[in-house]
C-alpha cells in the first residue's frame, strides 16, 4: 500500500497527495529532468504494487472476485518490493544530494527484533533441547542439564 502510495498522482479526487511525482515540480530547474527520470523508474518499479493495491486490498475488483476473466494480478515478490523501495530512495537520495549534500541510507541493517527473529531463536531453542534429550537418554549429563533455567 505504501509503495503504491509514494508513487500516486500529485493530484486525486481534486485532493493533493503527498508523493514523489510531485517531486519533478519542486525542484530546482537544473535537477528536474534526472528527477523525472528516477520517478518514473520509481513509478514503473511500483506498477505492481498499484495493480495489487487498487484490486485487492483498497478495493475489491469485481470480476476478480467472481473469478470471471479478468486480467490476473501483477507478479509481486520481494524482489519486486526491494526494486520498488529502492527506486524511490534513489529518487529521495537525488534531492537531498543537490540540497543537503548527503544521502540517506533507507535499507541501512535489518530489524533486530519482529516475528522472523523470534521464530530463530525458537527454532534454535528446539534444537538444543533435542540435543540435551539425546544426551539425557545416553546417560551424559552437563552442569547446564541440572541447572534451572532463570526464566
Amino acid at each position: 500500500m505504501h509503495i503504491a502510495r509514494l508513487t500516486d498522482p500529485p493530484v486525486s479526487a481534486g485532493k493533493t497527495n503527498l508523493t514523489i511525482k510531485s517531486l519533478p515540480e519542486l525542484v530546482d530547474a537544473k535537477l528536474k529532468a534526472n528527477i523525472s527520470q528516477l520517478v518514473e523508474k520509481a513509478v514503473s518499479h511500483a506498477a505492481f504494487a498499484r495493480d495489487w493495491r487498487n484490486r485487492v486490498l483498497a478495493h475489491l475488483d469485481l470480476d476478480l472476485a467472481l473469478d470471471k476473466s479478468a486480467t490476473p494480478l501483477a507478479e509481486a515478490s520481494r524482489k519486486q518490493a526491494r526494486l520498488a523501495i529502492e527506486a524511490i530512495a534513489a529518487v529521495m537520495n537525488a534531492v537531498e544530494a543537490h540540497y543537503m549534500d548527503s544521502a540517506t541510507a533507507y535499507d541501512f541493517g535489518k530489524p533486530l527484533n519482529g516475528a522472523v527473529s523470534l521464530l530463530y531463536v525458537l527454532n534454535d531453542g528446539v534444537h538444543v533441547r533435542e540435543e540435551r534429550e539425546a544426551r539425557l537418554a545416553k546417560g551424559e549429563f552437563s552442569q547446564s542439564d541440572l541447572d534451572s533455567p532463570d526464566l
